[in-house]
């Protein structure tokens, strides 16, 4: 939670009024968490945060530094005002993507009753806006732009304590993230989503809004374990992507992006109280995301992107033959197994086994840093690389990292590739260019090439 916010009231004809007489029993809101600018696109945002009761809200927002009128978005659906939730993603769209914005909360503060027209006609008071801004100097972002060279940033498998969990975050601020142009969660935020307030606002979002998540864009991607707990159908209600669900297709610079839900590593056990009890509806949500998929990799703008990156917390051909292995397989099989120029997918990066690795499409070959105990590669049916990040040592061998990052700079003509400790300290490096080629970066590096036994 930012903790230097300017909060004032809104009076018609009077920008920045102090409580009237009438108006200094109405009772307090505050944003207990947040904002977060997430889910970007070209010339497109999305802002969300928590208020403490529930409230309507909205976004107010310009070109920054300019005399330009506010702007102003709200929360609605069917033509109303939310104003029977405290939480709130409010989606910015038609923005200039050669711009810096700022932009202010606007939150309605709620009567107690509605009253009736002839007493509202007759008290002024009652037609004062009830309306509460906010704002902070953090509070701005620039939408992405279909010509810019940039670096994001990747971690994932982050199923530690709070306390570890910002340390963590922060350690990777300190050694890249924080001059990224966004970063990306890569999911299992937590071990179970039981009550998303520790689990998840405090335990994430807290500390990413501390390290500039109110400017800087964060893809919220959910993993298997975000299934899990008796507050995981909460997600959606804080990091839906545009269209409300979890999967999602976005541009920046020469990147096409595919967000895939990978879904639960075992089936459901409906009615139960097995963690897969509520996935009654897996598998008709996966063929959803497929048929959308498909429409995805039909569009011009995926065919004529340069590189084609995919963001999903599992991979295919890559984690054994399990459950969650046949789901995402199925899933992206009829697409992604052509090298094809207009179906090439140039970068897969996952997280989910809490091994590094980095694969050689079309063999059983990857880079790592050090032989894994479990075998993990199911077979070579792919032409792409995918890289994994680390998660907590199950029982990995000697040298396993509990937490790995990942820096990818788009360039106009590459993707240059880092993965990093913690301290900063660069263990694995390559390049992959627009023909799909991929070029080893990482001689005197402690990574070095296994061959694991397909299952």
């Amino acid at each position: 939670m930012l903790k230097s916010l300017f909060l004032f009231l809104c009076i018609s004809g009077c920008a920045y009024a102090a409580f009237s007489e009438a108006q200094s029993n109405l009772p307090p809101v505050m944003i207990t968490y947040g904002p977060w600018v997430t889910t970007p696109d070209i010339g497109a945002v999305t802002i969300g945060f928590v208020t403490d009761i529930n409230t309507g809200a909205g976004i107010e927002y310009r070109i920054k530094g300019s005399d330009n009128e506010w702007s102003s978005r709200w929360h609605t659906e069917a033509g109303q005002l939310i104003s029977t939730g405290n939480r709130h993603a409010i989606r910015l769209t038609g923005l200039d993507p050669e711009s810096q914005y700022e932009y202010r909360i606007v939150l309605f503060i709620p009567p107690q009753k509605q009253e009736g027209d002839n007493k509202f006609r007759a008290q002024s008071e009652l037609r004062l806006p009830r309306t509460l801004k906010i704002e902070d100097d953090a509070f701005n972002f620039r939408p992405f732009s279909t010509e810019e060279t940039y670096s994001f940033f990747v971690v994932s498998d982050l199923q530690f304590p709070t306390e570890r969990r910002h340390q963590i975050l922060q350690n990777y601020h300190d050694t890249g993230m924080k001059d990224s142009r966004f970063v990306v969660l890569l999911g299992d935020l937590t071990n179970s989503i039981d009550n998303i307030e520790t689990d998840i606002l405090q335990g994430i979002i807290e500390k990413t809004t501390a390290l500039g998540g109110a400017s800087q864009p964060h893809l919220f991607i959910r993993g298997n374990h975000e299934w899990r707990g008796l507050q995981s159908d909460l997600w959606t209600s804080y990091f839906a992507m545009p269209g409300g669900s979890t999967y999602a297709a976005f541009r920046c610079g020469d990147a096409f992006y595919i967000v895939l839900d990978t879904g639960e590593d075992k089936p459901p056990y409906p009615f139960t109280a097995h963690y897969t009890t509520a996935n009654i509806a897996e598998q008709e949500f996966m063929d959803s995301q497929k048929a959308w998929l498909t429409s995805v990799v039909e569009s011009q703008e995926f065919k004529a992107a340069k590189f084609r990156i995919v963001l999903a917390h599992s991979a295919p051909y890559s984690h054994a033959g399990r459950y969650m292995s046949r789901v995402v397989n199925n899933l992206v099989e009829d697409f992604f197994t052509s090298d094809a120029p207009d179906n090439r997918i140039h970068l897969w990066i996952s997280g989910h086994t809490h091994f590094y690795a980095r694969t050689i499409p079309g063999t059983t070959q990857a880079y790592a840093l050090s032989q894994p105990i479990k075998k993990f590669y199911r077979d070579d049916r792919y032409s792409f690389p995918v890289v994994t990040l680390d998660g907590p040592t199950f029982n990995g061998p000697e040298g396993d990292l509990p937490t790995s990052g990942l820096k990818v700079a788009v360039e106009k003509e590459r993707l240059f590739l880092e993965s990093i400790r913690e301290d900063g300290t660069v263990f694995d490096r390559f390049e992959v260019l627009p023909d799909g080629s991929i070029n080893d970066l990482n001689k005197g590096l402690s990574s070095s090439l296994f061959t694991f036994e397909p299952l």
